[in-house]
C-alpha cells in the first residue's frame, strides 16, 4: 500500500489569535509587566519561524502536528519571556531627561510627537509660558531629539527618538514613557506618530487648530477638547482606539474599519460609514474626525 500524506489547515493563525486572545486578557487584569504592545510589534520574525516548522514537522502526520504545536508554542513563549514580559511583576522606568520650549512670542504652533514605543502621556498645562514642556527616556541606544524653529508668529517643534537599537527578539521590556505638557495661550496643529505602545492623550482645554494621531500597534485614548472646531484624523493599524467626547461637544465620525468593532454610543446617528452625534448640527464646539483601523476596535464615549 502506497503511503498517505497528512493533510490539515495551518496551526500558526490559530495559535496567534489564542495567544494574543492570553495576552491582552492578562495586559487588561494588569497582570504583565513590560511594553506589551512594543513586543508585539517587534515579534513579526516569530512567526515566519512558527510557519516554517509548520511546514517542515506539522504537516506529515498527527505526532508531527503535535510535535509543531509544542515548538511553536514554545518558540513564542521562549521570544516574549527574552523580550521581557512578565506575569505579575512591575515593570522598571527608564532614565528620563527634560525638554522645554518656551513660549516667546508665538500665536500659532506646529508640534510633531513621535515616540517610536512605548508610553506617551499628553496633556494640557494651563497658562503656561512654556510651548512644550515634559520628560522623555533617556535611554542607551535610543536618541530623543527636539527640532524647534520660527517663522514670524509661528512656532515648530518636532520631538522624535531614534527607537531602541537591538535584534527584533531582544528588546527591552522596561517602558519607555513619554511624559507631555502643551500650554493652552496658542492654536496648536498637532501630530503624533508612534510605531508600538499606548498613547494617552488629554487634550481637554487645548487649543486645537488640526489633529493627526497614527499609532501602527498599539493603544490610543484621546479625549478630546470642550471648545473649538476642527478637523482631525485618527488611525492604527492593530490595537485599539478610545475616543471620549465631553459632554456637549458634537461629533462627526468618518470611520473605515477592516476587521475592527465599532462601538458608539445608541444616540448617534449612522449613515454608511458616518455617525454623528445628536449635538452636531447645534453645538457651539464641533469636531470633525476620520478614523482608520485596520484590527482591533473603535470606541467613542
Amino acid at each position: 500500500m502506497g503511503s498517505t500524506y497528512y493533510r490539515r489547515h495551518g496551526l500558526v493563525g490559530p495559535v496567534i489569535l489564542l495567544g494574543l486572545g492570553v495576552i491582552l486578557l492578562l495586559e487588561n487584569m494588569g497582570l504583565l509587566s513590560g511594553s506589551l504592545w512594543t513586543v508585539l510589534f517587534r515579534m513579526w520574525p516569530l512567526i515566519l519561524i512558527a510557519i516554517g516548522i509548520d511546514l517542515l514537522i506539522g504537516r506529515r502526520s498527527t505526532w508531527g502536528a503535535l510535535l509543531s504545536l509544542i515548538l511553536i508554542l514554545a518558540v513564542f513563549v521562549g521570544g516574549f519571556w527574552l523580550a521581557g514580559v512578565r506575569v505579575q511583576r512591575g515593570a522598571q522606568v527608564l532614565p528620563t531627561q527634560d525638554v522645554r520650549q518656551p513660549l516667546g512670542t508665538a500665536k500659532a504652533a506646529e508640534i510633531l510627537l513621535s515616540p517610536s514605543a512605548g508610553q506617551l502621556d499628553l496633556s494640557v498645562a494651563p497658562g503656561s509660558p512654556d510651548l512644550l514642556r515634559g520628560r522623555v527616556p533617556s535611554e542607551i541606544g535610543s536618541a530623543v531629539t527636539m527640532n524647534a524653529s520660527a517663522t514670524g508668529s509661528l512656532s515648530r517643534i518636532e520631538l522624535r527618538d531614534s527607537g531602541a537599537a537591538g535584534f527584533p527578539f531582544v528588546v527591552s521590556g522596561d517602558r519607555a514613557a513619554w511624559t507631555i505638557a502643551l500650554t493652552d495661550q496658542v492654536a496648536v496643529d498637532l501630530k503624533v506618530a508612534m510605531g508600538a505602545g499606548e498613547m494617552r492623550l488629554n487634550l481637554g482645554g487645548l487649543n486645537i487648530s488640526h489633529l493627526e494621531v497614527d499609532t501602527a500597534v498599539g493603544q490610543t485614548t484621546i479625549t478630546l477638547p470642550s471648545q473649538g472646531h476642527f478637523q482631525g484624523k485618527v488611525s492604527s493599524a492593530i490595537g485599539q482606539i478610545v475616543i471620549e467626547v465631553p459632554s456637549g461637544v458634537g461629533l462627526r465620525l468618518h470611520v473605515s474599519s477592516g476587521i475592527a468593532g465599532v462601538n458608539v454610543p445608541s444616540s448617534y446617528r449612522h449613515e454608511g460609514d458616518v455617525y454623528t452625534s445628536p449635538a452636531y448640527g447645534s453645538a457651539a464646539s464641533a469636531i470633525d474626525l476620520e478614523v482608520d483601523q485596520a484590527i482591533g476596535s473603535i470606541q467613542i464615549r
